[in-house]
């Protein structure tokens, strides 16, 4: 039935991670006058700190000439891009697959409670966009173009998916000693895709203090080149904006 959904034959739990516990007890006295309670205090948990048992458990490292690339992904793609790349190990030589139950993918996009994926066809959906949009990128006097995800399985018994990033990242993603930036998966889980882009470029400059960028190399960054040819409609449109919600 539905309660040994998500449960082996062992008895063990195929995605842990997707899971929760909670203990509650019931509010005997509800007279805080008279019991002398003078406040309450709740506890908001994030799913998506930072923890000191696992302190870049969400931490998003790229090789800065990854964050100069030009792509162009909306808010749901993205996120779901940078949450692969989050479970990354930077002592990790060779890209690793990465499995995840439907759910944990249905908990991570609908964090908020807003539905930007409700069923498994989705996923697909996600993933057909995200290799139809090429990454363009520059190492040395090569310029080329790759997809993000090599490959991605479904076990349509156990509801989990299987993913594998493009080796043509590798260089980009694993044992990054310079030339690269980090930042926490929750600077950007509410801004929207043109945002998600400035920041990560932003955040490659945060060291200088200040940047100088043209106006088509941020278009560039955001895959939106060819787009609002007047300054005016650029500004009010994108870097307005990016700039309220960062």
């Amino acid at each position: 039935g539905d309660y040994s959904n998500g449960i082996s034959e062992d008895g063990t739990l195929l995605a842990p991670e997707t899971r929760w516990g909670g203990v509650v007890r019931k509010l005997d006295n509800n007279d805080f006058e008279v019991a002398n309670i003078e406040f309450l205090e709740f506890w908001m948990m994030d799913p998506f700190i930072e923890t000191h048992l696992n302190p870049f458990a969400m931490a998003i490292v790229k090789h800065n000439k990854l964050i100069e690339t030009s792509y162009k992904m909306n808010s749901r793609e993205q996120f779901f891009v940078l949450y692969l790349i989050s479970k990354i190990s930077q002592n990790d030589s060779e890209f690793r697959e990465y499995k995840m139950h439907f759910s944990e993918i249905e908990r991570i996009l609908n964090f908020d409670g807003k539905r930007r994926i409700a069923n498994k066809t989705e996923v697909f959906a996600i993933m057909d966009r995200l290799n139809s949009v090429p990454i363009v990128y520059e190492k040395g006097t090569i310029v080329g173009k790759s997809v993000w995800l090599q490959h991605m399985e479904h076990d349509t018994e156990t509801d989990e998916f299987t993913f594998s990033l493009s080796e043509k990242l590798r260089d980009y993603l694993i044992q990054l000693k310079e030339h690269f930036t980090q930042y926490n998966i929750s600077n950007i889980v509410y801004l929207n895709s043109n945002a998600i882009r400035l920041y990560e470029v932003l955040k490659r400059y945060q060291f200088l203090g200040e940047c100088i960028l043209e106006v088509e190399k941020i278009k560039f960054y955001l895959g939106i080149e060819g787009k609002y040819p007047k300054f005016y409609e650029f500004k009010r449109w994108v870097l307005i904006p990016c700039q309220t919600e960062i």
